[in-house]
């Protein structure tokens, strides 16, 4: 697992990420130097999540998930940042990142199950730069679309979480104080 900057001790820029990047040693394992940053970095746990409630409860605890499957999407974003499954089979492994379950989200795009999730496709910036988030502040990264849960749950989907080398998220802490 590699965390996208810069790692100029192997010549790897993950920062200006691009389909080249992803394809760079194609069906070759990368070089051993390679091997030695990621190995800082393995993972601990994977989850199976199958249910729309388990994967936006995994994004919201800070896990990212990764998932395979044949769904593909138009190369275009609406002005909320949601593409559209297109016709055509991908075969391809991409990483889900944020989920919105907001009522008028899910009213937009008639969700009948869940709302929308944020897919980050590995081929660099297929539907363009940065895009703000509807209602918010906030932006979703280059190369990434939101998606409809109906669209992407029949994909193979596993949580990812115990990364070494990586900053532990802060969480609330929680009693029952909180709450009375």
């Amino acid at each position: 697992m590699m965390v996208r900057k810069n790692y100029p001790e192997i010549g790897v820029d993950l920062e200006s990420y691009s389909g080249s990047m992803a394809g760079k040693w194609g069906s070759r394992p990368p070089p051993d130097e390679v091997v030695a940053v990621t190995n800082r970095n393995l993972l601990s746990t994977a989850t199976v999540c199958k249910r729309w409630e388990e994967v936006r409860d995994m994004l919201a605890s800070g896990f990212a998930l990764a998932t395979c499957g044949g769904e593909a999407f138009e190369r275009r974003r609406d002005e909320y940042g949601v593409c559209r499954r297109s016709m055509s089979v991908w075969r391809h492994a991409m990483s889900l990142i944020a989920a919105d379950d907001r009522e008028e989200m899910r009213k937009r795009y008639g969700c009948r199950t869940g709302g929308l999730v944020l897919v980050q496709n590995s081929w660099g910036n297929y539907c363009g730069d940065e895009h703000p988030i509807h209602g918010t502040k906030y932006m979703i990264p280059g190369g990434s679309f939101w998606a409809r849960w109906e669209d992407v749950q029949g994909r193979y989907m596993v949580a990812l979480g115990g990364g070494r080398g990586f900053e532990a998220n802060k969480i609330p802490r929680w009693s029952l104080a909180s709450i009375i």
